[in-house]
C-alpha cells in the first residue's frame, strides 16, 4: 500500500503483517530521491542479520560437538579420587597412566584448587575426562568437562537448568532405584551412577546393596548409559562388566591398593577381556 504527501514529498508504506491473530500496519517513510542509499542501508543490516545467524549457528554446532566428543568417553574404568586417597595426584597418575579415560574429583570438605588444576592439565593431556562431584558451578568455572550430582546437590533436581547453563558439559546423576530411574529428564542426562552394587565402607550414607541383578533393572528403567558404583574390586569387576554397563567407577580398589600403579593396570585389563 503506498501513500503520498505531495507537499512533503514523502513517499509512506504501510506494510501490513499479522501479529496475535489481529492485522497491523508497520508504517516505513523515506523522501524522494533516498531509495538507492536507503535500499543499500537495508542490504547492509540484511547481511549482519545473517552474519550473527551464521555465527550462531557456528557456535551452537561447536557446543554441540564438544559435547557428543565428551559423551562418547563415557566407558572403562571411572577412577574416584579424593580424601578417600592418602596422595590424589599419585592415585590420578596411576589411574591415568594405566589407561583410565575418565577421573571423579571429590572433596566434600572442599576443591584444593592446587589439586585440581594438576588433575586438570594431566587428564588433558591424555585427553581423558575430569569430572568434579556436587558442584556444577565450581566444575564449570574450574574448566572441568562435567559434574557428577547426587540428592542434595545444586541442580540434582533441576538437570535441565543446568543443561541450559552449561550445554557442552558432561552432567551425571546419581540413581538408587527403578522408580528414581523412571522420573529422570532424560534428554538433559549424559550417564547415571548406579549403586552401591557391593556392599562398600566408602560411603556412609550409600545404603544396602543392589547386585548385579538391581543393577539391571535400575539400567534398563534408565535407557542412559551407567556406571556402576559401590565395592567393586579386582574380585568382581569382571562380573560388572558382563552386565553390560558402560563404567565401572572405583574408589577403594585404587586409594587402598599396596601399589595404586598395579591395581589400576589389573582394573583397566579385567575390564577390557571380560565379555559383555
Amino acid at each position: 500500500m503506498l501513500f503520498s504527501n505531495r507537499h512533503e514529498d514523502v513517499y509512506i508504506y504501510a506494510t501490513p503483517f499479522r501479529c496475535d491473530g489481529r492485522r497491523a500496519l508497520r508504517w516505513r517513510a523515506r523522501s524522494v530521491g533516498a531509495g538507492k542509499p536507503q535500499a543499500a542501508s537495508r542490504r547492509r543490516t540484511r547481511c549482519r542479520v545473517d552474519y550473527l545467524r551464521r555465527g550462531k549457528c557456528v557456535s551452537m554446532a561447536k557446543t554441540a560437538s564438544h559435547h557428543i566428543d565428551r559423551a562418547q568417553r563415557l566407558s572403562g574404568v571411572y577412577a574416584i579420587v579424593g580424601e578417600s586417597c592418602s596422595n590424589v595426584l599419585d592415585v590420578a597418575y596411576a589411574a591415568l597412566e594405566a589407561g583410565v579415560r575418565v577421573v571423579q574429583y571429590r572433596r566434600k570438605a572442599g576443591i584444593d584448587l592446587d589439586e585440581i588444576r594438576t588433575l586438570r592439565t594431566a587428564t588433558r593431556d591424555r585427553d581423558a575426562l575430569l569430572l568434579l562431584n556436587d558442584d556444577w558451578q565450581a566444575a564449570h568455572e574450574l574448566d572441568c568437562d562435567g559434574v557428577h550430582l547426587g540428592p542434595g546437590d545444586g541442580g540434582f533436581d533441576a538437570p535441565s537448568f543446568v543443561r541450559a547453563a552449561w550445554p557442552d558439559g558432561i552432567l551425571g546423576l546419581s540413581c538408587g532405584s527403578v522408580r528414581e530411574a523412571l522420573t529422570l529428564h532424560r534428554e538433559s542426562i549424559d550417564y547415571i551412577g548406579v549403586g552401591p552394587v557391593y556392599p562398600t565402607q566408602t560411603k556412609d550414607d550409600a545404603g544396602s546393596a543392589i547386585g548385579i541383578s538391581g543393577l539391571l533393572e535400575i539400567a534398563a528403567a534408565a535407557k542412559l548409559p551407567v556406571c556402576a558404583i559401590g565395592g567393586i574390586s579386582l574380585e568382581n569387576i569382571a562380573a560388572v562388566r558382563s552386565s553390560g554397563v558402560a563404567m565401572a567407577a572405583v574408589i577403594s580398589a585404587l586409594a587402598s591398593a599396596t601399589d595404586p600403579r598395579v591395581a589400576a593396570h589389573e582394573l583397566v585389563r579385567l575390564w577390557e577381556q571380560s565379555s559383555v
